[in-house]
């Protein structure tokens, strides 16, 4: 029951389940000798440590982050079914060192009953799962050198992003340097997971997709009241939090991951579909769909990463991971971006989201990311963007929030509607 929760969170059956077998065990245990309940209490506790090791380990066999690429043909056309009440799937980006985070979220407002699956993605889910622990201090430093230097020839825009990435001095300032560049991948190692859940198990694509990090808390009622009432086929991603970066410079958007991303299921089905391009003649190299134009284009150096039949969450994955950071010396092209800036473009610039409803922005074919009420970053923050350790009772979206403030709004929001909400693990009634 803990591994399955760990991954999945269970239904309200699965918790049913083990209510009953807890009342059974009792029944049972009153008519053991007291040597023999010695005894059996040391096994549950050997196996209760073992098992939270386990835990922190485990990663199912089919659902491995790493994927390869000669496995593209396995790409699944998805077909919009109605699911019979709202659904809502959670990708949690995380560390195997701060298991009381992923806990915490799952104790909490992954306990509501719109939440289907919980994903957690973490090193182990890594294209290279030792990257935390053998990348070195000269490793980020070359990384960041090579990423700076090397812009010749480059799109305008990677050209300025690559200028921006990962200064020395600014990774210097960080706690762990070294884990924070070994996690820019991840995303996409778990959005792969996710991918690869869907497909091997004919899963329906939930209304909506969540991608957070660890520290994050959502408040599941109050996006339950605001994204029922909208049609999830249509094609749209909503950052918690927009970035705008300065629009005389580079006119370009992404969500700050730590507030969370929103997936619509029909930018799901965008990202999952497979593209198929062929050879061109004259002046195009690719004919297909608009994708194929985008390839062409090569504006961030993707198109080396591509192969016929894959789709973009899979091109995504590529892009991450193909060269890893440890391997920085023999660097061709390699990975030059922080991992918002990957969600960034390939949702914007790959029309994985319908255009942004914003008229000042009619003219700007990659504006494909909305703001969550509003809420971005440009000259100042707005919105949900102000919600960072210290929010206010009832906020929709609070980024490193304490666990304690987190074990409080979800004991409020029970104590008036407690069938919204799956009893805690490790609970019994």
């Amino acid at each position: 029951h803990t591994l399955s929760h760990y991954y999945l969170y269970p239904q309200p059956s699965k918790v049913h389940i083990l209510q009953v077998t807890s009342a059974h065990s009792l029944a049972l245990i009153q008519t053991m000798p007291r040597m023999l309940l010695v005894v059996l209490a040391a096994c549950i506790t050997a196996i209760s440590i073992s098992n939270y090791f386990l835990l922190l380990q485990w990663s199912p066999p089919q659902l491995s982050g790493r994927f390869h690429l000669q496995n593209t043909s396995r790409s699944t056309n998805f077909a919009f079914k109605d699911l019979s009440t709202f659904s809502v799937d959670i990708l949690s980006v995380a560390s195997i060192d701060r298991p009381d985070l992923i806990e915490a979220q799952q104790r909490t407002f992954a306990s509501h009953t719109s939440v289907r699956n919980f994903f957690v993605a973490t090193e182990l889910d890594d294209a290279d799962p030792e990257c935390h622990k053998h990348l070195t201090w000269e490793h980020v430093v070359n990384i960041s050198n090579f990423c700076r230097e090397r812009r010749k020839g480059l799109s305008d825009l990677f050209r300025y992003m690559r200028g921006q990435y990962a200064r020395v001095q600014w990774l210097e300032k960080k706690t762990n340097p070294r884990g924070w560049m070994c996690a820019q991948s991840r995303p996409y190692s778990g959005l792969i997971k996710a991918f690869n859940h869907y497909r091997d198990h004919d899963q329906e694509l939930p209304h909506y997709f969540i991608i957070m990090d660890d520290d994050t808390y959502y408040n599941m009622e109050l996006f339950q009241e605001n994204f029922e009432i909208q049609n999830h086929s249509v094609p749209s991603i909503i950052a918690g939090c927009l970035v705008r970066l300065p629009i005389h410079q580079v006119n370009f958007t992404f969500p700050f991951g730590g507030f969370g991303v929103i997936l619509s299921q029909g930018a799901l089905m965008n990202l999952f579909q497979p593209i198929h391009c062929e050879e061109g003649s004259g002046n195009s190299r690719w004919t297909g769909d608009a994708r194929c134009d985008q390839l062409s284009k090569n504006l961030v150096d993707e198109l080396h990463h591509f192969h016929n039949g894959m789709n973009l969450a899979e091109l995504m994955y590529s892009y991450v991971s193909l060269e890893s950071y440890r391997n920085v010396n023999n660097w061709t092209s390699g990975y030059c971006m922080h991992s918002d800036w990957v969600g960034g473009f390939f949702y914007n610039f790959y029309n994985v989201s319908r255009h942004v409803s914003d008229t000042f922005y009619a003219n700007v074919p990659h504006a494909r990311i909305e703001a969550y009420h509003g809420s971005e970053i440009y000259n100042t923050n707005t919105g949900y963007c102000k919600n960072e350790k210290a929010c206010s009772n009832r906020s929709a979206i609070c980024h490193r929030p304490s666990i304690e403030w987190m074990e409080l709004e979800t004991t409020v929001l029970e104590a008036n509607l407690q069938h919204k909400f799956l009893p805690r693990q490790g609970t019994l009634e």
